[in-house]
């Protein structure tokens, strides 16, 4: 995996309007400066997008691992908890490590959607 896998498509359609601007200083043209300016504001906002998912999706786990604590069945306490530690600990990792753009957003929406469903069908299992 290289460097370019982890920044994602946006920011490197960032980087090459850079080079274009870069490669003819004198001829610049105003259209290549509002490209490069909308393809930054779409990096920007897709890895906000991204944090803000890896952010909710802790915080879901976590919850997840309390409402397994708060638990009467064993079952579903070993379950909540389990599957509360497995999406934290896959965040943290999918966070920390290099690992590529599609695999980043794979486990961020992955860990959240699992999160959400426990969190649906809690009610009736759970308390």
């Amino acid at each position: 995996m290289t460097e370019d896998d982890a920044d994602g498509p946006l920011i490197r359609a960032a980087y090459r309007q850079a080079e274009a601007i870069d490669a003819e200083p004198g001829r610049s043209s105003a259209s290549a400066k509002v490209r490069l300016v909308a393809w930054a504001a779409g990096a920007m906002a897709e890895g906000y997008l991204r944090s803000r998912l890896f952010v909710g999706g802790m915080l879901f786990s976590i919850v997840v691992v309390v409402m397994g604590v708060a638990s009467d069945s064993s079952v579903w306490k070993a379950g909540y908890i389990t599957v509360g530690l497995l999406g934290v600990s896959l965040l943290i990792g999918t966070w920390t490590r290099p690992v590529s753009f599609g695999r980043q957003w794979a486990v961020g929406v992955g860990v959240f959607g699992v999160d959400v469903i426990l969190l649906a069908t809690s009610s009736s299992t759970v308390l």
